[in-house]
């Protein structure tokens, strides 16, 4: 007899089993905005601590 082997469920979801591997459409349009949305964070970070720094610098200046 065979062993059946059981599939994982991806993403956490209990009642979804996705038997191909390849990410479809939707999959990869989320991701990608996922993506961007943690660039675009990251760059307005950077951008405000620079920011800070600058002033932090004129004002030590005067």
């Amino acid at each position: 007899m065979e062993k059946v082997e059981k599939k994982k469920p991806r993403f956490g979801l209990k009642n979804t089993v996705i038997e191909d591997p390849v990410l479809s459409v939707f999959e990869v349009k989320l991701l990608n905005l996922i993506a961007e949305i943690i660039v675009n964070i990251s760059i307005r970070e950077r951008y405000e601590e620079s920011h800070q720094i600058s002033a932090f610098q004129r004002q030590k200046a005067k």
